[in-house]
């Protein structure tokens, strides 16, 4: 009897960002390469970060009888939840539409402002770490790095030449850091400035001693890298999620990017990286804690199949 298989439905760009397809590609790489289960990624394109190995598992429409849909893009409706139950059961993940009533799994990975208080996340232990920050964490193996970077910039996949101006405006002049951007990251010590790319982002967070960024997955990757956090958020919605996150985050949560008081946030940006530790960090630590998660998100996907 062939292995049961698992679609996994997600999206990325525009208002999704690019967490949800990051951590799903996690999750594919997972199941195909470390477990032996049956996965692939419906979708229409293929996501330009994936390697050819993992390429060959993205089809437009399922390949087969599927056992499982994993779908994770947020807000869902009762009739595409209805339509996919015509065909294998269905696990809603982070989904804050009404289709997620009527799904027959559902679970938060991240904070639910509607369902769950912050200490309730169904999802505690299964959190799952984006693909580019699991695969540079592989490649580092048992490095140590040292914490001699001031600040790791996250400010989205393609934001704003004046929103990332912004934001570089709040750090201090004499500070050593890097921004990822999506195309045109960067890293910029004093006078100097050099390329970085998406193989540099999980080296660069263990070298940093503080993330600015807004809610998403690059905070708990951050911490994961022993960075302490600073939020600026593009909504009030994103910025209640910072509010209601696990405490243990530590995030120090700046507010919303159109109310932002510039000046206090830039004295906030500058006491976080002096209060920061300096201590070298291995990469082994948050790569095992990365594939700790995947083994019981996809030992939780067995007992669903």
């Amino acid at each position: 009897m062939p292995e049961p298989l698992i679609a996994i439905l997600t999206g990325w760009d525009g208002s999704l960002g690019r967490g949800h397809i990051q951590r799903m590609a996690s999750l594919l790489n997972h199941l195909v390469t470390g477990t032996g289960m049956r996965a692939m990624l419906v979708a229409d394109a293929c996501p330009d970060f994936l390697p050819e190995q993992l390429r060959r598992h993205v089809r437009p429409e399922p390949d087969g009888r599927v056992s499982l849909f994993v779908r994770d893009r947020r807000d869902s409706s009762v009739e595409e939840i209805s339509r996919l139950q015509k065909s294998a059961p269905v696990l809603c993940v982070d989904d804050l539409g009404p289709g997620r009533e009527t799904a027959d799994y559902a679970i938060d990975l991240l904070p639910n402002p509607y369902t769950a208080a912050p200490t309730e996340q169904s999802g505690r232990g299964l959190f799952l770490y984006g693909y580019d920050f699991c695969s540079a964490l592989e490649k580092l193996g048992d490095a140590v790095i040292e914490k001699n970077l001031d600040f790791t910039v996250y400010a989205g996949s393609s934001p704003a030449d004046e929103y990332v101006d912004f934001l570089v405006s709040l750090i201090p002049p004499d500070s050593r850091f890097a921004v990822f951007r999506g195309t045109g990251s960067f890293m910029r010590d004093g006078s100097t400035t050099k390329a970085v790319g998406r193989d540099d982002y999980a080296r660069l967070l263990l070298s940093s001693r503080v993330l600015i960024s807004h809610f998403g997955i690059a905070l708990y990757e951050a911490r994961a890298a022993s960075c302490r956090l600073v939020a600026i958020n593009p909504s009030q919605y994103h910025s209640r999620l910072c509010d209601i996150a696990p405490a243990d985050l530590g995030i120090q949560n700046l507010g919303t990017r159109d109310t932002l008081d510039a000046a206090a946030a830039a004295t906030a940006i500058r006491d976080s990286a002096l209060a920061a530790d300096g201590v070298k960090v291995s990469a082994a630590g948050p790569y095992a804690a990365a594939r700790e998660n995947l083994d019981r998100f996809s030992g939780l996907l067995r007992t669903m199949v």
